[in-house]
């Protein structure tokens, strides 16, 4: 079983290349950028699921007149369309917050909360506070909160 978190740069050159063969598809855009989708269904091979919100790691009405922000109902679906998938590419825009934060969501419910780190990468995932929140509340894993800020406040010493 595999998770790769991508850019949407990468996602399109990966599932237009062998290695990106077979790989169902998550695709999380904001409002303003469901154009690009149908560029990577077309090229997918797997299934693709589009997720549409944008990368708010809080909630507020303020915040939803202008923002969409990730509902709990998002996290759910891409949980559920995950289930029986063995190979996974997710991509948002650059492929640091919100792909990382669904990515880890799939492999907790998979693997528990300290194994499911394995698909993060410090000093290039910063997995959304608010996707993590959700799917700890779904999963009954609140640790899951403590791994992923280990990842947020990260800071390369180099």
């Amino acid at each position: 079983m595999s998770i790769k978190i991508l850019s949407r740069k990468e996602l399109n050159k990966f599932v237009n290349s062998d290695e990106g063969k077979g790989y169902h598809v998550i695709i999380i855009t904001g409002i303003d950028e469901k154009y690009l989708v149908p560029e990577i269904k077309a090229a997918a091979t797997g299934e693709v699921l589009d997720l549409e919100f944008t990368d708010i790691e809080f909630d507020s009405p303020e915040i939803r007149t202008r923002y969409s922000p990730p509902e709990k109902q998002h996290v759910q679906k891409a949980l559920e369309w995950a289930i029986e998938k063995e190979n996974i590419a997710i991509a948002c825009m650059a492929g640091v917050s919100r792909s990382s934060a669904i990515a880890f969501a799939i492999e907790t419910c998979r693997h528990g909360p300290w194994q499911a780190e394995s698909v993060l990468v410090k000093g290039q995932h910063r997995p959304n506070k608010l996707i993590v929140k959700y799917a700890a509340e779904l999963l009954g894993e609140p640790e899951m909160i403590d791994v992923a800020d280990q990842y947020r406040d990260y800071t390369d010493p180099a």
